[in-house]
C-alpha cells in the first residue's frame, strides 16, 4: 500500500515553467493554496518541470490535485500551452518517502542548473522559517520525516559562504520573498510592517531601501509586527549574506542587525 505519491508536471512543449523570480514566487503561492488540504512534504519547480510529494492520500486524490495545480498554474502564469498528463508514482516506504523529499528539493544539483538560487519555487524557505505561507508543509515534514534537521536543509542552499555582509539594499527583496509577493501588493502589508522592524536603520535609509516616503516608514513603525515575520525577513537577509560569503554587518553606518540564527521552524 502506498504511503505517499511523487507527482511530476511538465508542459507539452517542455518550456521553462517559471522563468523569473516573480513567476517562481507565484508558483509557490499556487502550490500553497492548492496543497493546504494535503500532507505536503515537498514541492519544487526545476526549470522545465515540477515535482510534488504528498502523503496520506489516495491515488485518485493525488491525480485530482495534480489536475487542479496544472489548471491554476496555466491560468495565473498565463502559460500558452497545457501540461502533459501528470506522472504519478507510488511511494511505498519510509526510506522512499525521505528519498523523494531530498530529490525534490535538490533538483538544481540533479539537473545541474541554478536558475533559482533563493529556492523561491520550492518549500525550502518555508521549512527554514524564511517565508510565511507554507506552514502546512512544516507540519507535514515534522510529523512524517522527523529525522530531517536544519543543518541538512541548509545544505540544500550550497554553496554558502561564511556569514557575510548584510546589505540594506537587499531589504525590499528579502521582505517580498518572505511572502512570495511583490512588496507593492496590498496583500504584502504585513511584510512592509515587518521590514521596517527587521533592521536597525534610520527612517531615511529604510525609505530609500523600500521605495517608500519617510512618512510611510514612520507610520509602519508605529504598527506592531508579527515576530515570526520579522525573523523570516532577517533570515532572508542573512541567507543573502551567506550566499555572498562576506563578513556579517549592516552596510549602512547606522546600526546593526541582531544576530538571528537561520533555523528551522520545526525545531
Amino acid at each position: 500500500m502506498a504511503i505517499g505519491y511523487h507527482v511530476m508536471l511538465r508542459l507539452k512543449d517542455d518550456r521553462v515553467i517559471a522563468p523569473s523570480a516573480a513567476a517562481r514566487r507565484l508558483f509557490a503561492r499556487v502550490m500553497w493554496r492548492m496543497t493546504r488540504g494535503f500532507w505536503t512534504l515537498a514541492f519544487a519547480a526545476a526549470d522545465t518541470h515540477a515535482h510534488l510529494e504528498v502523503a496520506r492520500c489516495g491515488r485518485r486524490d493525488a491525480g485530482e490535485l495534480a489536475r487542479r495545480i496544472e489548471l491554476s498554474l496555466g491560468r495565473v502564469l498565463e502559460l500558452p500551452v497545457g501540461f502533459e498528463p501528470a506522472r504519478i508514482k507510488e511511494i511505498r516506504d519510509q526510506g522512499h518517502l525521505g528519498g523523494v523529499f531530498r530529490y525534490t528539493l535538490r533538483q538544481d544539483r540533479h539537473h545541474g542548473v541554478d536558475v533559482d538560487p533563493m529556492r523561491d519555487a520550492t518549500n525550502l524557505p518555508d521549512l527554514l522559517g524564511l517565508r510565511i505561507g507554507g506552514e502546512h508543509t512544516v507540519a507535514a515534514v515534522r510529523e512524517l520525516l522527523p529525522r530531517v534537521q536544519r543543518e541538512e536543509l541548509m545544505s540544500f542552499y550550497e554553496p554558502l559562504g561564511a556569514p557575510g555582509e548584510i546589505v540594506l539594499a537587499d531589504l525590499a527583496d528579502a521582505a517580498a520573498a518572505s511572502v512570495a509577493r511583490d512588496l507593492r501588493d496590498p496583500r504584502a502589508a504585513r511584510a512592509r510592517v515587518a521590514a521596517v522592524h527587521a533592521v536597525d536603520a534610520s527612517t531615511q535609509e529604510l525609505a530609500l531601501a523600500l521605495g517608500l516616503d519617510a512618512r510611510s516608514v514612520r507610520r509602519l513603525r508605529q504598527r506592531r509586527p508579527d515576530n515570526s515575520h520579522v525573523v523570516a525577513i532577517q533570515r532572508q537577509l542573512l541567507l543573502r549574506a551567506r550566499l555572498r560569503g562576506r563578513r556579517q554587518k549592516i552596510h549602512t553606518g547606522s546600526g546593526s542587525l541582531a544576530a538571528v540564527p537561520i533555523g528551522v521552524l520545526m525545531t
